[in-house]
């Protein structure tokens, strides 16, 4: 059965708006901090240590207010270099091509000086999907991909097929997509 909205959904409508506002607007003004981020989640494994900090946005502020979501993104990658970050990952929408251009926007707002490099999740995804992959099949194996007309989808494939020898079988719905695979 299809989703459908509670009704008391609709009554708060704007309340959803007014943090949304707050979000994306006052924050950074009322606490000074630059951009609008905080530490959702910190993990130590072993010698290496993970932290998740959270871009407070509402996806629909990389439509409404890209200008500002862009700003937040780029103060949460200067704290982090300031803070002694090795990597920092955008996910999600952080790396929207209409907001930073897939992370390059990010680097270059950084300082020359700067020590952390930026990557987005479609190249832990792939590695972890070619690693995994090979690890389980070996060499020379048959793959079939669904989805491999995708960036994520087509690197694995390619990588699979140039560093590991795999018969890759590809299939994707989209007839303009479809035409890579030729290639």
């Amino acid at each position: 059965e299809r989703w459908q909205r509670p009704w008391w959904a609709v009554p708060l409508w704007p309340l959803h708006y007014l943090v949304g506002l707050y979000v994306t607007k006052y924050r950074r003004k009322i606490f000074g901090d630059g951009g609008s981020f905080f530490l959702s989640d910190d993990n130590v494994y072993e010698t290496i240590r993970l932290q998740t900090w959270t871009a407070s946005h509402f996806a629909r502020h990389f439509v409404t207010h890209k200008r500002d979501v862009k700003q937040n993104i780029e103060a949460a990658a200067r704290h982090a270099d300031k803070t002694g970050v090795k990597i920092l990952c955008l996910g999600a929408l952080n790396k929207a091509e209409s907001i930073n251009g897939g992370g390059i926007g990010v680097a270059k707002a950084l300082s020359a000086g700067r020590k952390i490099s930026v990557i987005h999740g479609n190249h832990l995804t792939a590695a972890a999907v070619v690693e995994t992959t090979h690890q389980v099949l070996g060499e020379k194996a048959k793959v079939f991909l669904t989805g491999a007309s995708s960036k994520v989808g087509w690197t694995v494939a390619c990588v699979l097929r140039d560093r590991y020898n795999f018969e890759i079988l590809c299939h994707s719905t989209d007839a303009e997509r479809r035409t890579i695979f030729n290639e």
